[in-house]
């Protein structure tokens, strides 16, 4: 007969196993070790077996991982690991996974948890699973149900009561909770890598003609050098329109290292008067060539910081968009 005390002592124990599922919840590295860890905290003082199904976004379940309190029934373990799931089987998997409803089983057949052939299957396999009870319970996730939670007890051991269905279904509740945030984690940095490459791709396509028209320039200034008038000061444009093209590529590149945690910053000595002077010059170009004013002290000081990371700073500020009232030309001021 079932021994009337249960091992687990799940009564005094609840607390403990909530905290053990807690604690492998957050101290995983990927999904599988997490679901492994939940599996390990569940057979420590809840379930002689745990086996942990999941669903993928087509509704194919695949079984991540099994655990067994009795360490000599291991081969069992890997023996319900490499059985496949096959929809046409009577598991109940498939049944809580369609009804999202955890389900308490006595005495069920071996059949329950895991695909049988017509025939029986392994003799000792079957033998092996002399279930008391099975507690499956649906992984779910808002409206979607990520999987299966399935909890047993074998016959050596006093059945599954109500109160345990109840316990069984929070434990599944937290890990899908854990498995839903895992999922939409990957989610966003697959999304954050497209974009990566997505901008990397975007930002040397437009530096080949860039640099064309970069070299062309060097060409025309060295063949007018030294005559001046209204074609060196376009040479001069264009030039400064260009290496302000390059800033604006080279942001997205730093966009790009930023979400990837790549961005580096190179820290120096920066004069922050003349700072102001070169990006008041670059920014005349931009403004269809009118003068921008520089309300500067004649005494340059010197700050600490990366000179790239303080012209995107100057971009995204904008200073020269609109003129005060008392200004005819936009301005900045140091």
């Amino acid at each position: 007969m079932p021994s009337p005390s249960l091992p687990r002592e799940h009564d005094r124990d609840e607390h403990r196993l909530r905290a053990a599922v807690r604690a492998a919840l957050t101290s995983a590295r990927d999904t599988t070790e997490m679901l492994s860890e939940v599996a390990a905290a569940a057979t420590k003082g809840f379930a002689d077996l745990c086996v942990v199904d999941v669903a993928d976004c087509g509704g194919r379940a695949s079984r991540v991982t099994v655990t067994c309190r009795d360490p000599t029934r291991a081969w069992l373990c890997e023996a319900l690991t490499q059985t496949p799931l096959d929809r046409d089987q009577p598991l109940l998997t498939w049944s809580v996974m369609q009804s999202s409803e955890p389900v308490l089983a006595q005495a069920p057949p071996p059949e329950a948890i895991v695909g049988l052939p017509p025939d029986g299957g392994d003799p000792k396999l079957r033998g092996a699973l002399d279930l008391a009870s099975v507690i499956v319970a649906p992984l779910r996730a808002g409206d979607q149900t990520l999987g299966v939670l399935s909890l047993a007890v074998f016959n050596a051991h006093a059945p599954y009561a109500a109160g345990d269905l109840q316990l069984a279904a929070e434990l599944a509740w937290m890990t899908a909770l854990s498995l839903e945030n895992d999922r939409l984690a990957t989610t966003v940095q697959d999304a954050a890598g497209a974009r990566v490459g997505m901008l990397r791709t975007v930002s040397h396509d437009l530096r080949a003609p860039l640099n064309a028209i970069v070299l062309q320039t060097q060409l025309l200034r060295r063949a007018i050098a030294g005559e001046g008038g209204r074609a060196q000061r376009t040479i001069e444009a264009i030039g400064e329109a260009t290496e302000g093209m390059n800033r604006m590529l080279q942001d997205v590149v730093d966009l790009a290292r930023a979400e990837a945690g790549l961005m580096v910053v190179h820290r120096d000595r920066v004069p922050a008067v003349q700072l102001v002077r070169d990006y008041a010059n670059a920014r005349t170009t931009f403004v269809n060539s009118i003068p921008v004013e520089v309300d500067a002290p004649q005494n340059d000081i010197e700050i600490w910081a990366d000179l790239d990371r303080l012209w995107q700073l100057l971009d995204i500020w904008s200073p020269c968009r609109s003129s005060p009232p008392n200004r005819n030309a936009p301005y900045i001021s140091a």
